[in-house]
């Protein structure tokens, strides 16, 4: 039987293409499984596709979830870390993954660092990111924090990490801030507080609106950016306004903290700029 020469060239060159699909398989395995000192695996799941965006994808990390006291070691939960997939080197999305990590391992307790007067029983970790809106130009995500790494009392922080994924703003070591959303925050910054405080106060029992709008008032500058006065309180945002998470308030008076409350970009129209609204489009 007669083979022809085209035909052994069209079957190498399946071999080839078959041949180079595996491969590329097995590569993107080894890729997705790397050693981690304690959870053996750190894997990452699932992917999520986002309009015309670059995907999000999550790294399994672990939170410190107890103390095992027959094995006499601590316990872990995973927990699923945002990142951004297919940078092809993008140095903004590659920052945009490296600040999200960081923030996951800023306040993590080191078993080798634990306080001598720490009941090692009540010790733990747990943070948490959701994303609130993502497209080609913006990221937000609510992140919640709760720890205990010896001390007088434990911490727990909600606060926003928000990007802008056109540009990096070394300066401020966060990408989007006030000066980003607002025309001119300096000059409008009561009225825009004005307006932020009457829809917190919405979300409290009425027994607590006088009490809690006093402290807040009274604080509302303490937080980590107290110095700036930019940001006198954390925030997320996605496609309807503003979600104003937490204003930094001492223990004391945590309970007057709000729980997540929607300011709308229409409620602060004559304020924002025209350019951040086009960007949530």
């Amino acid at each position: 039987m007669n083979i022809s020469k085209n035909k052994i060239q069209i079957a190498v060159i399946l071999l080839i293409v078959v041949s180079i699909f595996i491969l590329s398989l097995i590569k993107k395995e080894n890729m997705l499984v790397t050693n981690n000192s304690n959870n053996k695996i750190n894997v990452i799941k699932k992917t999520k596709e986002i309009n015309d965006i670059p995907t999000i994808t999550y790294i399994v990390e672990k939170n410190i979830s107890g103390y095992d006291d027959k094995k006499n070691h601590l316990t872990y939960d995973p927990v699923d870390i945002p990142q951004i997939v297919n940078t092809n080197n993008n140095q903004i999305w590659n920052k945009v993954n490296q600040v999200i990590l960081d923030d996951y391992k800023d306040n993590f307790c080191d078993p080798k660092e634990y306080p001598t007067t720490a009941n090692i029983s009540d010790i733990y970790y747990n943070w948490g990111a959701t994303i609130t809106f993502m497209n080609k130009h913006l990221l937000s995500l609510d992140v919640s924090t709760g720890s205990y790494c010896g001390g007088a009392h434990p911490n727990v922080y909600t606060y926003g990490l928000k990007f802008n994924l056109d540009k990096w703003r070394e300066d401020k070591g966060r990408q989007i801030d006030f000066s980003d959303i607002f025309r001119d925050y300096a000059k409008d910054k009561i009225k825009i507080k004005d307006i932020v405080l009457t829809e917190v106060m919405k979300g409290y029992d009425v027994d607590m609106i006088a009490e809690c709008k006093a402290e807040i008032e009274s604080n509302y500058g303490i937080g980590p950016y107290k110095e700036s006065d930019i940001e006198p309180f954390a925030y997320s945002f996605n496609a309807d306004g503003l979600m104003i998470l937490s204003f930094g308030l001492p223990h004391a008076i945590a309970n007057c903290e709000p729980s997540s409350t929607l300011v709308t970009y229409e409620s602060l129209s004559p304020y924002i700029k025209a350019n951040f609204l086009e960007m949530l489009k």
